[in-house]
């Protein structure tokens, strides 16, 4: 299981609804499919996507901590590909979130997103 801190969580959760240009308080109303069912898990993505099925027309299933090498040597497979890390969204919002954590910003000193998220852990 990913020991992940509050601050974390709210973080990606921010950042997932920034990009997404939809408020926090419709966020309930997101197509979260995976977050309804029992949890599962799955050694690979592809095993996961096997087990849950589609994201929906035109969405992707993202994952909220990256699947990166960095993230499944330090968690395991398992607990990156799983039903409690990832969620549906739009192929736009998707790419979205990959450009912002590919930027620099103010309080990142110096790294991009992406690497700072992995500090934080």
């Amino acid at each position: 299981m990913i020991r992940t801190d509050r601050v974390t969580i709210v973080i990606c959760f921010l950042l997932v609804a920034m990009v997404s240009h939809v408020a926090i308080a419709d966020w309930s109303n997101a197509p979260v499919r995976a977050a309804q069912q029992e949890v599962q898990f799955a050694k690979s993505f592809n095993a996961l996507k096997t087990k849950i099925g589609p994201a929906g027309e035109g969405n992707v299933w993202h994952h909220i901590v990256e699947q990166r090498a960095a993230n499944i040597n330090q968690f395991g497979a398992e607990a990156i590909h799983n039903t409690q890390n990832v969620v549906s969204v739009s192929r736009g919002v998707n790419q979205n979130l990959a450009n912002y954590y590919s930027t620099v910003q103010p309080f990142t000193q110096g790294q991009t997103v992406r690497q700072w998220l992995g500090s934080q852990s």
